[in-house]
């Protein structure tokens, strides 16, 4: 398991999983509660990453700022003064 298993898929949509690095190409995705949205090609319907251990330098260098803060707020991230 990885620390992007527990992140909602809401929060990898809007942060970081909304579309595949190398392409930009974003695909319809029935996620397993019914719901449908664009994300990255390469998630399930669980919202996991089917390629994590081999995912692009795109993915694979993201800084997830929420992820070592443990700041898990759906949304933007707040604005800073």
């Amino acid at each position: 398991m990885t620390h992007c298993d527990s992140c909602p898929i809401e929060e990898k949509i809007h942060t970081c999983c909304a579309r595949f690095p190398l392409s930009g190409m974003r695909v319809p995705l029935a996620l397993e509660d019914g719901r449908a949205v664009q994300a990255c090609p390469e998630l399930d319907a669980a919202g996991r990453c089917r390629t994590y251990r081999s995912r692009p330098p795109g993915c694979a260098s993201f800084y997830c700022e929420r992820c070592e803060n443990a700041d898990r707020r759906i949304g933007p991230p707040p604005k800073k003064e």
